[in-house]
């Protein structure tokens, strides 16, 4: 009796990655929330790539030591093409998708910790090392390994992240790249697109969307508008500026001025002629209160003069506080 035995082997492929580094970007970490971490830490990620990527078989990993401390599968998400998505915990507002860090991203405080996103066939598609020395010898990306101290992102006080500038440069210099601000921890409760002076961020007033860093200062509200601790008159953006210009023609014995001015505040318009012949007299033309003109205007203004050589037309604007603008200017009659 002869007795065959038949061998089956299965073999599984890993398809690799289509994407390539930079693709997708690490854009925003929270990875040291301000109190406990659980239920806030989050990351961000970029596509920087004009066409949807679906993140099936992709990892976002994180460690000190090394890469395989906390690793999360990112298969049945995605990211819009030259779009973010927020990947946070329970707590973070406005999370696209709620997952679970665990265990929790390294804080840092030591030594270098880091956070990568990982495509299909181990490919590293983006690195962000932060903190030093790099004493575990993090790979980053651009074939770094390790990862040079020089390039590592700062570690963060907590409650602040490591954001990616707006133009998403990805230079694989961590320190170059990313910047600190406060996380999404820190509230933006009046959706203007800046978060709390409370707790870091640049808004004095978090319950007003017209109060804020990019906000215009409203000269005459008490108000501090734009949130530079300074308000109405005591902001240089309140200063007013006076404007005050004249162009002078002499022609077939007319004397046409054309004066522009702008008064942002009432003032007295005074105009003189200088003349130099037969000797220096100043004569006066007008005096006229003006009212707020702003913006300037142009007032065109002509009438019979003797020739007499030279004159000069002085003219100003003036306030209580004293003269605001004065010009002087010259014509050969």
């Amino acid at each position: 009796t002869t007795t065959t035995t038949t061998t089956t082997t299965t073999t599984t492929t890993t398809i690799p990655s289509t994407h390539a580094p930079g693709d997708v970007l690490i854009d925003e970490v929270l990875y040291d929330p301000d109190g406990i971490d659980e239920g806030w830490e989050y990351v961000v990620l970029y596509n920087a790539t004009g066409e949807e990527i679906v993140l099936n078989g992709w990892e976002i990993q994180w460690g000190g030591s090394d890469f395989t401390y906390g690793t999360l599968d990112l298969t049945g998400y995605a990211v819009p093409a030259l779009s973010t998505r927020l990947l946070g915990e329970a707590l973070v507002p406005g999370a696209d998708e709620v997952v679970d860090f665990e265990p929790d991203i390294q804080n840092g405080g030591s030594a270098s910790d880091g956070v990568r996103i990982v495509a299909p066939g181990a490919v590293v598609i983006d690195t962000l090392i932060y903190d030093s020395p790099n004493t575990s010898g993090l790979p980053g990306d651009g074939g770094l390994a390790p990862y040079p101290d020089a390039i590592c992102a700062p570690d963060v006080p907590s409650g602040m992240a490591l954001v990616r500038d707006a133009a998403h440069a990805d230079t694989d210099d961590c320190l170059a790249d990313f910047e600190i601000i406060p996380s999404l921890q820190c509230p933006d409760a009046d959706d203007d697109g800046h978060r709390d002076e409370a707790c870091g961020g640049g808004d004095c007033d978090d319950s007003d969307p017209a109060v804020n860093p990019d906000a215009d200062e409203v000269c005459d509200n008490s108000i501090d508008d734009d949130c530079d601790g300074l308000v109405d008159g005591d902001d240089p953006d309140c200063l007013v500026v006076f404007t005050l210009d004249v162009d002078a023609l002499y022609l077939f014995g007319y004397l046409s001025l054309s004066f522009t001015l702008g008064t942002p505040e009432p003032a007295t318009w005074a105009t003189y002629a200088v003349l130099t012949y037969p000797s220096i007299t100043v004569v006066p033309l007008w005096t006229v209160s003006l009212p707020v003109i702003d913006p300037s205007i142009e007032i065109p203004i002509s009438f019979p003069f003797p020739s007499m050589g030279w004159v000069g037309i002085w003219t100003g604007l003036f306030t209580e506080e004293g003269a605001q603008a004065v010009v002087l200017d010259w014509v050969d009659t």
